[in-house]
């Protein structure tokens, strides 16, 4: 347990995530009506803003887990589900002999992206690799008692 919530655990803070993908899912189907309306390039222009926003005013959210679960998880996913579904409609059109492929790379790109993009976020947050639990007592030459 960390923070300033003692009902919050890292268990729970699942649920961040969970409502991520949970958005993610439903929105491609909304990113595709909208691509419809305005367009492939204005769609994943306004996925980006509403994804971005969530990351921006989880600055000012993170303080409460219900308001974080609606910034980072709900806005974060509604975004990538809005912007996510154009570069796959895209590939599809670049190599219609090809489709299963042109997905299968696009996919590939979106989980290399969260590869790559974890290693630099813990190289600019957390450069010590320190364990979120913080040191231990043994660590410090103390005894647990």
């Amino acid at each position: 347990q960390k923070g300033n919530d003692p009902h919050l655990t890292y268990g729970t803070s699942v649920w961040i995530f969970t409502l991520t993908t949970a958005c993610l899912g439903v929105f491609l189907f909304v990113g595709t009506k909208i691509a419809d309306c305005i367009g492939p390039r204005w769609t994943t222009l306004l996925g980006c803003l509403i994804q971005s926003s969530g990351v921006a005013l989880t600055y000012f959210t993170v303080h409460d887990f219900r308001l974080m679960l609606l910034t980072y998880g709900a806005m974060f996913g509604i975004g990538s589900g809005i912007a996510y579904i154009n570069p796959l409609v895209c590939a599809m059109q670049w190599m219609p002999k090809h489709k299963g492929m042109a997905n299968g790379i696009v996919v590939a790109g979106f989980g290399a992206g969260s590869l790559i993009f974890n290693q630099v976020q813990t190289l600019y947050i957390n450069p010590k690799n320190v364990s979120p639990a913080g040191p231990s007592t043994e660590d410090c030459g103390q005894s647990e008692q």
